[in-house]
């Protein structure tokens, strides 16, 4: 008696799709903008703070060197470049790097004479919004900035609105 073997057929049925629907590549695809975007954003703002608060510090430094200066050659700063290069057995009391404010621009400086002067940053619009000879209200804006006041043994320094008063 012969026998047969039967061969069982295994059939792969296609029926049934497999992968993602266009709406839930669309859905996935929102999600990761959406998640980037705010990473953008959140970004900015952080790189947006520390360039202000750089600019506040390189502003406390400059004034600093300023006062430095005047105290070395008993003579007032003409501008900021002075700073960079030495004065005798002084100096320099800057770096020529400070020159410049986050934003790329020069940093403003003026000496009204009578120990007034003013430093300031532009700010991010890098426009001068602020008024030097409107004092206490010198800074104004988004400028960052300084107006110092030599007044006998006192210097008055007017930042952001507020008066500080120091004693040499």
């Amino acid at each position: 008696m012969l026998s047969t073997v039967k061969k069982k057929t295994v059939v792969f049925s296609f029926s049934k799709k497999h992968g993602f629907t266009l709406v839930e590549i669309i859905v996935a695809c929102a999600v990761v903008i959406a998640l980037f975007a705010g990473a953008v954003f959140i970004g900015h703002n952080l790189l947006e703070n520390g360039r202000y608060n750089k600019a506040k510090t390189d502003i406390a430094t400059i004034d600093t060197a300023v006062r430095q200066y005047f105290f070395d050659t008993g003579n007032p700063v003409d501008n900021l470049e002075t700073l960079t290069k030495k004065n005798g057995e002084y100096g320099p009391w800057l770096d020529t790097d400070m020159l410049k404010d986050p934003w790329n621009q020069d940093y403003f400086y003026t000496y009204y004479g009578s120990g007034i002067y003013y430093v300031l940053s532009y700010g991010a619009n890098k426009e001068l919004d602020s008024n030097p000879s409107n004092i206490p209200d010198c800074v104004q804006g988004d400028d960052i900035g300084i107006c110092s006041i030599y007044s006998g043994q006192n210097i008055i320094r007017y930042s952001d609105g507020k008066e500080i008063l120091y004693n040499k």
